[in-house]
């Protein structure tokens, strides 16, 4: 099982609040976040639901973080 097969959307939005990305809008379950820099990111979340390995890569990709910055944020 691979270490990102467990991680649910509160725990994304955690760790991209702790980034310096704002919240600006939602529409159903997708909620779009901002920085300061200018990347714009959008996240499909449905509260304690699972997200897929793929879709958290691609996610950590956009953001243009590496997922062990991302693995040192959740043993905090």
């Amino acid at each position: 099982m691979s270490p990102l097969s467990n991680i649910d959307g509160k725990t994304i939005i955690k760790f991209i609040e702790s980034l310096g990305y704002r919240f600006v809008r939602q529409r159903g379950s997708h909620m779009r976040y901002k920085h300061s820099n200018g990347i714009k990111i959008t996240i499909h979340v449905q509260g304690k639901k699972v997200i897929k390995p793929g879709k958290l890569k691609g996610l950590l990709n956009d953001m243009n973080i590496s997922s062990q910055k991302f693995f040192s944020y959740l043993k905090q």
